[in-house]
């Protein structure tokens, strides 16, 4: 009765069944257990699913179904060290089992145990050696592990079986990931040529632009526009982008004005603002402009640089959270932090970030009044830490990386300063252009230059109101979140439910996939080169320290 009712797609009755024949009839059934266990399963109880896996383990444990699906319960329900030890009991068992060492594998994923996924990946290999299916999931883990050199070992084995587009592109993530030029392009060609279809070439792209390959992604870029008949506007921005980024202007203009991807007007308008040094404000048709050209992505969010005449619309009627996001100060996990607390109904969440954000930002406090319900939530960092971060940041993004468009300026300056201690020293001497090159930003580029002061001058942090204002060091980031809740809950009485959830850590592993020694920690700055720096971010100092004296101390 329980297996027709399941049939049926009646899984609630199903598993009442179930349970009133194990009451009837003792607890002894593995049939019964089963299909209380699929019934369940299938409603997401994973809890109640659970105990009757257990039981088959118990009851036949020749058969691994209830070793597998407790092991995937444990994981539903966040239990994955109780999970692995289900796996080694199951496997102890059913030595080979590929299910069982799949399961391990991801539990291996989940709890970053490298260890564990070199390990169940060359059983599972060996228990299977011609499954092409496990040297992507036994690749996969040990890469999502922190291994991308032996994720491309695996990758390598598997390909000998068949040239597998999936194994190909997991061997490309691999490869990006140890910065590994050769395999990236070994890899990417081979992939394009066993399967010319338009999202590999993209595949094969991604991998080389962020990688600094970008010369050799602007030949994708071409391929792609050359072998289609009617080349989309999407594809044709790709191009117009890999030229911009490399500097070829003009190569970019031509493009667009043979494709009439811009009009005149629009040509004009990319140039001046790729090419002049001055920061000036950005106007809504710039910077649709700038996303529809692919020159930066960041405008494609309605929220990343609004007007402020939008926000002054919107928060009369709706509580609004304004986050100002310095620089390498965690912003971005802030971000996602908000996200979590606050849904959309709840709130509008804007962010100010680089490019004009500053100008926008003393705009909106300029003309803001107490009927506008808006938050401010600023992030903030050691300022000699964050300057730091900033210019490796810079350095792998825009220089090295050449992910985004910088004024060619930029590169001059890195190449004579590579990294932030050699930058330290030059401004311990007071070289010209290390003076130039710490003052220096255009549009996305410059974080150094973007600091404490430059998001909120003296004249802007005049204009916050104490109440309607929180701050968040990096360093205290998960109690500076919670008390800056409280101040939202404070303000907006409609959401004193919520609770703070704990802030998202993202992860920034770039500097792995570089020699050792190419970045610079602030540890390696001499005192000379400590006292040149502090001087030179003084005024990003005070603003730090502005900003950090409205903090409270926890109850």
């Amino acid at each position: 009765s329980g297996q027709d009712l399941l049939n049926l797609n009646r899984a609630e009755e199903a598993a009442e069944k179930a349970t009133e024949g194990l009451k009837h009839s003792g607890d002894h059934h593995p049939s019964l257990h089963l299909i209380a266990m699929k019934a369940y399963r299938s409603q997401k109880c994973h809890r109640q699913a659970l105990k009757h896996a257990q039981a088959l383990i118990q009851l036949t444990p020749e058969d691994p179904i209830g070793f597998i699906r407790a092991c995937q319960d444990l994981i539903a329900l966040d239990q994955a060290q109780t999970a692995m030890s289900v796996i080694n009991a199951g496997l102890a068992q059913h030595q080979n089992n590929q299910d069982l060492l799949r399961i391990a594998l991801q539990v291996a994923t989940q709890t970053s145990d490298l260890t564990a996924a070199i390990q169940f990946s060359e059983h599972l290999l060996q228990a299977a050696p011609d499954n092409l299916e496990n040297y992507t999931i036994a690749g996969r883990a040990i890469l999502k592990s922190g291994d991308p050199i032996k994720a491309i070992k695996i990758v390598e084995a598997g390909l000998t079986i068949a040239d597998d587009a999936t194994l190909l592109r997991l061997g490309l993530e691999a490869a990006r990931e140890s910065r590994d030029h050769a395999w990236i392009m070994t890899l990417g060609t081979r992939l394009i040529e066993q399967n010319p279809e338009h999202d590999c070439f993209i595949e094969y792209r991604k991998a080389l632009r962020s990688t600094g390959l970008r010369e050799h992604a602007l030949q994708i870029s071409q391929k792609i526009v050359e072998q289609s008949d009617t080349p989309t506007q999407d594809d044709i921005s790709e191009l117009f982008s890999d030229y911009i980024v490399l500097g070829d202007i003009n190569s970019a203009l031509q493009v667009a004005k043979q494709t009439n991807l811009l009009s005149s007007e629009e040509q004009d308008r990319v140039k001046q603002l790729v090419q002049d040094k001055s920061q000036k404000q950005l106007n809504e048709s710039d910077k649709k402009l700038l996303q529809r050209t692919q020159i930066f992505s960041q405008f494609e969010r309605s929220t990343f640089n609004p007007a402020p005449q939008q926000i002054l619309r919107t928060s009369q009627e709706k509580p609004t959270i304004a986050l100002i996001h310095i620089g390498k100060c965690a912003g971005e996990s802030l971000f996602d932090a908000l996200h979590l607390n606050f849904s959309g109904n709840d709130i509008d969440l804007y962010e100010f970030h680089i490019f004009d954000a500053n100008q926008r930002i003393q705009d909106l406090l300029t003309q803001s009044q107490s009927e506008h319900q808006i938050h401010w939530i600023i992030s903030t960092r050691d300022p000699v830490q964050r300057w730091v971060s900033a210019f490796n940041w810079d350095s792998h993004t825009f220089h090295r990386s050449q992910q985004f468009a910088c004024h060619p300026e930029a590169h001059t300056f890195h190449r004579r300063y590579p990294t932030a201690q050699s930058l330290a020293a030059g401004l311990s001497r007071r070289e010209d252009d290390a003076i130039a090159y710490a003052q220096f930003h255009h549009l996305a580029y410059g974080h150094i230059a973007m600091g404490a002061n430059w998001y909120l001058p003296a004249q802007t942090r005049q204009l916050l109101q104490t109440k309607r204002f929180s701050v968040i060091r990096t360093e205290n980031i998960q109690a500076d979140y919670i008390q800056s809740i409280s101040a939202i809950k404070s303000q907006f009485q409609n959401l004193s439910d919520r609770d703070p959830v704990d802030v998202p850590k993202t992860k920034q592993s770039y500097q792995n996939r570089y020699p050792e020694g190419t970045f610079s920690s602030p540890s390696d700055l001499s005192a000379n080169e400590l006292a040149a720096l502090k001087e030179t971010i003084l005024a990003d100092i005070h603003a730090h320290q502005f900003l950090t004296k409205t903090i409270k101390p926890m109850n």
